[in-house]
């Protein structure tokens, strides 16, 4: 208990005497005292007992984290541990500062607010098919049309889809509504409507044709098995033909025709009855410089 009364000193510090000692009861360090204390630290011809007694405050008064590293008093104090007569005091300081950053550091952080939570956000809505034209939209009927066929029965929207598809391939190959775009969707659409080729449409259906390669198919690539067999013996009945007038030597050179290609006259031709015996032989003409074929 103290001895005598408490004695006011200033506003910011208050000294009670007992018998034992003098308690010191002073207010937290400011920021303008921090710098004002940093200043005098660092003055070289501060003497050392006004640094002890910068130190003791020091020690001796709260200061908080933030102000020490704002003023920067932690620098000057750190240089002044090898002083020789204060450099205790202020190693002493300086290890109690380091705790006071440990502890600041190890202490739990507060609990977030749970941000509620953010609404969905809205699939945006599906951009609409760009017109294609009333010439493809046709193209792509008659397609699905010639691929809803008996024999592979493919559903309604798998035929719709198969079209599309063949017809963008097409417009694609072909950059646009073409005259090759045009013969070639007659020939596609003729191979898959043709009863006497289901080979090819189920092909195109099954998916071993991919719509992608169909704008590169050749006719007898789309034709069917039939077809391609009468082809092979049209071919070989002409070269046999051909041959046959060769070796008989029936075939003759002359410059009577012209060519219609390369309007060169050195031709050879040869005579076959096609029509009735009381019509006159048909006349099969060939260029010699670039092998256009005729007839008269």
């Amino acid at each position: 208990v103290c001895c005598f009364p408490f004695v006011r000193l200033s506003a910011l510090a208050f000294v009670c005497l007992c018998p034992f000692k003098q308690i010191y009861l002073m207010a937290s360090v400011t920021m303008a005292e921090a710098i004002e204390m940093r200043s005098k630290l660092e003055k070289e011809e501060a003497d050392s007992d006004q640094l002890s007694d910068i130190l003791h405050q020091l020690l001796e008064r709260e200061i908080s984290l933030k102000t020490v590293i704002d003023s920067k008093i932690g620098m000057a104090v750190k240089g002044l541990r090898k002083h020789d007569k204060v450099g205790k005091l202020a190693l002493d300081l300086t290890s109690r500062w380091k705790k006071l950053v440990a502890s600041t550091s190890n202490s739990p952080a507060p609990p977030a607010k749970s941000a509620d939570p953010a609404p969905p956000k809205k699939a945006p809505p599906p951009k609409s098919a760009a017109p294609i034209g009333e010439k493809r939209t046709k193209v792509r009927e008659l397609l699905e049309k010639a691929i809803q066929n008996k024999d592979t029965c493919p559903s309604k929207d798998t035929a719709h889809g198969l079209a599309a598809e063949i017809e963008e391939a097409l417009f694609a190959h072909f950059k646009g509504v073409t005259d090759q775009y045009t013969a070639m969707v007659k020939s596609v659409k003729f191979n898959l409507a043709d009863p006497k080729n289901p080979d090819f449409r189920g092909r195109v259906v099954s998916g071993a044709i991919p719509p992608a390669q169909v704008p590169t198919l050749s006719s007898s690539q789309m034709a069917g098995k039939d077809k391609i067999e009468q082809m092979k013996q049209a071919v070989q009945g002409k070269a046999f033909q051909m041959e046959l007038f060769k070796m008989n030597d029936v075939q003759e050179t002359t410059d009577m025709f012209e060519c219609g290609k390369c309007h060169e006259r050195k031709t050879t031709f040869y005579q076959k009855q096609t029509r009735s015996a009381d019509e006159p032989m048909t006349i099969f003409i060939t260029c010699k410089a670039c092998g256009n074929e005729w007839r008269d």
